[in-house]
């Protein structure tokens, strides 16, 4: 997305990517079995608006001002904050594939932070 976002404007770049996410996901959750359209709308447009237009919306645009591991940061702490909710809210519990997720993005923003410093080396 940084090189996306280098070339076109952010709102451009988060519908390439928020499109690029429906091709693979709308198979993937009709395989699945899960409803594909929504027997009330009104959820769907206020996630779609708060989460996808003003969050993603937000960080896209932020994507050339910050660093990889302050982005990357910010991403981790959105799964953790919604893990919470989802204990807080509902007594979810995480399962072992959610903290194996949670270590590989941890070690992707280890990688990219030594690759920055062998880079300025």
């Amino acid at each position: 997305m940084i090189r996306v976002r280098e070339s076109t404007e952010s709102w451009s770049s988060l519908a390439l990517a928020s499109g690029s996410a429906a091709l693979f996901l709308l198979p993937v959750a009709w395989f699945a079995g899960e409803q594909i359209l929504p027997g009330n709308w009104t959820p769907l447009v206020i996630l779609a608006l708060s989460s996808q237009v003003l969050g993603q919306g937000f960080l896209t645009y932020a994507l050339p001002h910050f660093s990889p591991l302050i982005i990357g940061l910010a991403l981790l702490l959105q799964p953790a904050l919604s893990a919470f909710a989802g204990w807080a809210a509902f007594d979810e519990a995480l399962t072992p594939l959610d903290y194996i997720g949670g270590a590989m993005v941890m070690a992707a923003l280890v990688l990219v932070r030594l690759a920055e410093g062998r880079a300025k080396a």
